[in-house]
């Protein structure tokens, strides 16, 4: 997997949004991370060698559900959306 690419081949995120509803990207194109780099963090995290605080875990089917925690500021950790 690299930066900046979907790791999941011919993933079309556009197909799973529901009409009415808006997809926003921060990029403040400061701060660019090689491929390599983020595969080794994922390593990381696969190897437990580090620990991110997950809050919850949603699935794809529960995004809006995410969204809305998301904004409710109370996650105090990561959000994560599983396929």
């Amino acid at each position: 997997m690299h930066s900046e690419q979907w790791s999941i081949k011919d993933f079309a995120p556009i197909d799973y949004i529901p009409a009415a509803s808006f997809v926003t990207v921060y990029d403040s194109g400061h701060i660019r991370v090689e491929g390599k780099y983020f595969q080794d963090f994922i390593n990381e995290i696969e190897n437990g060698n580090i620990h991110p605080k997950i809050k919850r875990v949603f699935t794809l089917e529960e995004i809006v559900e995410a969204h809305t925690f998301m904004e409710s500021n109370s996650g105090g950790g990561k959000i994560v959306v599983v396929l």
